[in-house]
């Protein structure tokens, strides 16, 4: 087993371009293929639950590239509004997840969202990352 494991997070707020958001998620995604262990949550903006262009062509590039969403259920929710869920968490190997599921907390609208998995990691000495990537994009 590869001991490598990448956690990133997303933002796209409701207001950007979901189109130019989609395009840039398949190229990260797509950039992830030929890795092992790679797990990508965030609040993404996109209702899993609507019958969208938008969700088509986001659910179409997180698969097309090995990626699974692990939550079907409602993440968001606001008074006098459709549960959606608008937020998730993308996995590329299904086998290591034993659970994931939503947490409800009172503190916003949306749900804490969990994903429970077993990673096997090879112990070096020095297996501490000694820097941090990150990336921003404007959508």
């Amino acid at each position: 087993r590869d001991s490598e494991f990448i956690i990133g997070t997303v933002y796209r707020p409701p207001s950007g371009d979901a189109t130019k958001f989609n395009e840039t998620m398949s190229k990260i995604l797509s950039s992830f293929t030929s890795k092992r262990n790679v797990v990508i949550m965030g609040d993404f903006n996109i209702n899993m639950f609507s019958n969208t262009k938008h969700r088509s062509s986001f659910e179409e590039s997180i698969l097309c590239n090995g990626f699974t969403p692990v939550i079907s259920v409602a993440t968001h929710s606001k008074p006098n509004c459709q549960l959606s869920c608008i937020d998730n968490i993308l996995v590329n190997i299904t086998d290591n997840v034993i659970n994931s599921g939503t947490i409800e907390t009172h503190i916003s609208h949306h749900r804490s969202l969990f994903v429970a998995s077993i990673l096997t990691l090879e112990h070096k000495p020095n297996n501490i990352p000694s820097k941090k990537d990150s990336i921003k994009y404007d959508f």
